[in-house]
């Protein structure tokens, strides 16, 4: 199969990042009712890691403005997406429900206590956020697959992250593992003059998409997801999800000729003469009381996050 590659990294420094978040900054410091700004991960890999940022906020607070637009296009390249918000009364719940912990204070002052589950109720916690990240990154691979292009930028922060995903919930799959390390060691020396040629990346891509989606099946098929009957996919509004005995993505519309595809405008095009179904394993009851509040917490963060903070991303696990 002949795929067209887009999206390639850019060469950036360490520098790049620390302006860019600092700018980021001074800009929020002067909004009325922050309280902190959290970054979560690190710059393993200038120029292809992105930088994630969480904006606390008082309770009640509104912020109207969009946290990147002070950004040239070099710097704002460095945000995959734009900065995620919450305000101070959700903080405990969001802790709690994506067990993130990989983060420190940049700015300001915060304190919270995380109630971690425990027992079963963690186990199942850890199943439902790594399968929503397997079932997010399989229909993201499955419309690069179907277009025939590849986001090589986008490529290499996923799976980087999918490897943690296996490794949250004990999954050992040689062959994919082999893959991923793979694909990380590209990573790790991008810019060493140590990037794979077109050809090289395309056969990986196929060869490790063709078992990604095996596995993936397989597994959403053991254990479904929860989601209520009336849950609303966050991925695009092109994406309509049905529940399902077997996982699989669905698509109908006009796929434009991959060498036309020559950057990510192109690929939204496309994008937008396509629509697909999602077709998950789930089940829409369960008698974890954890996940049904998980749940419940989202849908209320991303409603009141629509109101309060418009032009702020609200953190989804693509699924939630």
């Amino acid at each position: 199969m002949n795929l067209r590659l887009i999206d390639f990294p850019e060469p950036a420094t360490l520098d790049d990042y620390e302006l860019a978040i600092q700018h980021v900054i001074r800009l929020l410091n002067k909004q009325t009712g922050l309280i902190a700004v959290l970054q979560f991960g690190n710059v393993s890999a200038p120029g292809i890691s992105d930088i994630d940022l969480l904006a606390v906020f008082q309770n009640h607070a509104s912020c109207q403005i969009n946290p990147l637009e002070i950004l040239n296009e070099r710097y704002r390249k460095l945000f995959t997406h734009n900065v995620d918000a919450i305000t101070e009364n959700h903080l405990n719940d969001f802790f709690t429900f994506t067990l993130l912990d990989r983060f420190r204070i940049i700015a300001g002052d915060l304190k919270w206590k995380q109630k971690l589950p425990e027992g079963d109720d963690l186990k199942m916690l850890k199943r439902q956020i790594a399968a929503e990240y397997l079932v997010a990154n399989y229909i993201d691979l499955a419309m690069q697959h179907a277009y025939r292009v590849i986001r090589v930028r986008n490529l290499l922060q996923h799976l980087k992250g999918l490897k943690s995903d296996f490794e949250y919930i004990d999954i050992k799959n040689p062959l994919l593992d082999a893959c991923i390390d793979e694909l990380i060691d590209w990573r790790n020396n991008w810019f060493n003059n140590a990037q794979p040629s077109n050809k090289q990346l395309s056969q990986w891509f196929c060869n490790f998409y063709l078992n990604f989606k095996e596995f993936t099946e397989q597994f959403i098929s053991d254990h479904p997801l929860y989601l209520p009957a009336n849950s609303r996919i966050k991925l695009s509004s092109r994406i309509q999800w049905r529940p399902s005995d077997h996982l699989s993505a669905v698509r109908t519309g006009i796929r434009l000729p991959s060498r036309w595809i020559r950057n990510k405008v192109f690929y939204k095009r496309n994008q937008r003469l396509n629509s697909w179904k999602l077709f998950i394993p789930s089940v829409s009851h369960t008698r974890h009381e954890l996940l049904r509040t998980r749940y419940a917490f989202f849908e209320s963060l991303h409603a009141s996050n629509k109101v309060s903070f418009p032009y702020f991303h609200t953190f989804s696990t693509g699924i939630t």
